[in-house]
C-alpha cells in the first residue's frame, strides 16, 4: 500500500493588529488551520494581547513578526509566495489610516503596501465606536474600499470598553464562512 498524499492547503496570511479582539484570534487560527495553510504576521502592539507562541503552535509555523532578513529572505516578499488572501483581523484605527496613507513601518504593512490587493484582502474593523464613527476613520475606510479592499464589517455590540455601539470584530463563524467563499470552499469546522 502506497502512502497517501498529502493535500497542498491553500495558503492564507492572517494578519494580526493590537487591538482587544486579538485575544480571539488563537480561535480563529485553530479553526482555519483545519483547511488553510495559515501563516500569521503580528504587529508589535498586537504581541501585547495575544502572543505569538500562541498562534504559532496553533498555526504549526513561526509567526512572522519582523521585516528581518532571515537566510536571505526578504519576509515581506517570501510571505506572499502562493498565498491566496489575506486578512487582517482586527484592524485598528491606527493600521487603517497606515494602510490608507502608504505608510509601511513594520512587516504587516510593507507586506500590504507591496502586495497592492492582487489577492483578495479582507479588513475587519475593530475598535470603540467614536472612533469606528470618527470622520478620519470613515474616511480611511473609504479609501481602503475605494482601492479594492474587502470588508467584514464590524457588529454592533457591548464593546470591551463597556460602552454599546458598532465596532466589535466580527463573529469568527463569519470571517471563517466569507474566507470560505472568497475561496471556493466550505467550512468543515464551525
Amino acid at each position: 500500500m502506497q502512502p497517501s498524499k498529502k493535500l497542498k492547503k491553500t495558503k492564507i496570511i492572517v494578519g494580526v493588529t493590537g487591538g482587544i479582539a486579538a485575544y480571539k484570534i488563537p480561535d480563529l487560527v485553530r479553526k482555519l488551520q483545519v483547511n488553510y495553510d495559515v501563516q500569521v504576521i503580528m504587529t508589535k502592539s498586537a504581541q501585547d494581547f495575544v502572543t505569538p507562541t500562541t498562534l504559532s503552535v496553533l498555526s504549526g509555523k513561526n509567526v512572522a513578526l519582523s521585516l528581518d532578513v532571515d537566510n536571505g529572505l526578504i519576509p515581506h516578499i517570501s510571505l506572499l509566495q502562493d498565498v491566496k488572501l489575506v486578512l487582517i483581523a482586527p484592524m485598528t484605527a491606527n493600521f487603517g489610516a497606515k494602510l490608507a496613507h502608504g505608510f509601511a513601518d513594520d512587516l504587516l504593512s510593507t507586506l500590504l503596501l507591496k502586495l497592492n490587493c492582487e489577492v483578495p484582502v479582507i479588513l475587519c474593523p475593530s475598535m470603540n465606536t467614536q472612533m469606528f464613527l470618527n470622520v478620519a476613520t470613515q474616511e480611511n475606510l473609504k479609501t481602503l474600499k475605494n482601492r479594492g479592499y474587502e470588508f467584514i464589517e464590524p457588529r454592533t455590540s457591548l464593546l470591551a470598553c463597556g460602552e454599546y455601539g458598532t465596532g466589535a470584530m466580527p463573529e469568527i463563524t463569519t470571517i471563517q464562512a466569507t474566507i470560505d467563499a472568497f475561496l471556493g470552499k466550505s467550512s468543515t469546522n464551525k
